[in-house]
């Protein structure tokens, strides 16, 4: 990877926060649909465009954008309905600013920097998560995370006292294993393996399925490519360490409800797992290899009651049809082709969150795909900049 600065400063830093604050700052809408997260990136972007002179385009990431835009685009003139159209549009909009946001952001990634941005924030929402733990395990009812309630449209928070379930500073659980799941991989790839092991008692304590299962499958990943199977010993020595301490402090309430939603589907898991497969056979022929529309799923079975909530795939499938899963899977290749073997742990993360949860063109989204951009192969990446860069100074207004 080629990197603007080979020492960190401000506009590395800069970038690092832009970055690991989307997930964060995601669920506040400041100005329209537009998220205090979208905005700072944004104002990140802008800034490092006026520093390096040229705009950087990622081709598997605009690749994917481009079909999907055309293929809502075609499926606009093609359905017969009208209802919330227009988020459709803004949908557009939001994936395009944010996309585009974040390849200005790619070249300015510097090691030293995002871990330290990285271990800063991880410190404040582990230890905020612990807090909230300790809490309900005195029966108390802990601050729920929300850091700007009436900004927060359109996210339902999580009932820590109902569930008994952490979620820190993110709208539920499997939202902190999202933010987590990147950053544990990222601690195991630079040699950081106390912090990543604090990551992984992290993603237990939330109870969510995604950072629990999650977070043994990136250990192996971490294991097979790296060829470092001591660290699957770790593992195993790790699991008889928690159920120890489980019993030790007397909270075996913790392990049964994780054992419980593992093994437990219900009507949520069947919706993220299996999604709304059964509804895509409902769209007419055309549609169902253009689709209904960024974000048009809601909308277009209005009547059923449906929302935008389901795996990745299924929603892909729907909202942009047979072609559109199909480019999502060649997506999905590319990057593999062109990443490094670091990488493609980053990209395995990504995979198995698109499995059980609708992130395509989210803040979350956008968050693990950095991890995979910043860890393309530097020919690649040399290429791409090469081709598509445009000299700021040469444009005459």
């Amino acid at each position: 990877m080629v990197y603007v600065s080979e020492k960190s400063n401000s506009i590395n830093y800069l970038a690092a926060f832009s970055i690991c604050l989307m997930p964060i700052l995601g669920p506040y809408k400041l100005i329209g649909p537009f998220s205090i997260g979208i905005i700072f990136l944004v104002l990140v972007a802008v800034l490092s465009i006026i520093i390096k002179k040229t705009l950087s385009i990622n081709l598997p990431l605009f690749f994917i954008l481009i079909v999907h835009c055309f293929l809502s685009f075609l499926s606009y003139f093609s359905l017969d309905y009208n209802e919330g159209i227009l988020s459709m549009f803004w949908s557009i909009l939001m994936a395009l600013t944010s996309s585009l946001a974040l390849m200005q952001i790619v070249p300015f990634y510097e090691k030293k920097s995002f871990l330290r941005v990285l271990t800063f924030l991880s410190i404040v929402c582990g230890s905020f998560m612990v807090y909230q733990f300790i809490v309900i395990n005195q029966g108390g009812i802990p601050y729920n995370g929300k850091l700007f309630g009436e900004l927060a449209k359109g996210y339902t928070w999580s009932d820590s006292v109902t569930y008994l379930r952490m979620n820190s500073f993110f709208s539920e659980p499997s939202y902190f294993a999202i933010f987590f799941l990147p950053l544990m991989a990222f601690m195991f790839i630079n040699e950081k393996k106390t912090y990543a092991i604090i990551c992984c008692l992290l993603l237990f304590l939330s109870t969510s399925t995604l950072g629990i299962l999650g977070s043994i499958i990136v250990i192996l990943m971490y294991a097979l490519i790296k060829k470092n199977y001591k660290i699957i010993v770790v593992l195993l020595i790790l699991g008889i360490i928690i159920v120890f301490c489980v019993q030790i402090l007397n909270i075996e309430w913790l392990l049964r409800n994780n054992l419980n939603k593992i093994a437990t589907t219900n009507e949520n898991s069947q919706i993220r797992f299996i999604g709304y497969l059964e509804y895509f056979w409902e769209l007419p022929i055309v549609n169902q290899f253009l689709g209904v529309g960024f974000s048009q799923l809601s909308n277009y079975f209005s009547n059923y009651g449906l929302y935008n909530y389901s795996n990745t795939f299924v929603i892909v499938l729907i909202n942009y049809g047979i072609l559109g899963l199909i480019a999502f899977i060649f997506f999905i290749i590319w990057l593999f082709k062109v990443t490094t073997d670091d990488g493609k742990i980053f990209l395995g993360i990504m995979v198995i969150i698109s499995a059980i949860d609708s992130f395509i063109y989210s803040n979350n989204f956008y968050y693990v795909v950095f991890y995979i951009l910043v860890f393309s192969k530097s020919s690649v990446i040399q290429n791409t900049k090469r081709t598509f860069s445009l000299n700021v100074s040469e444009i005459k207004m």
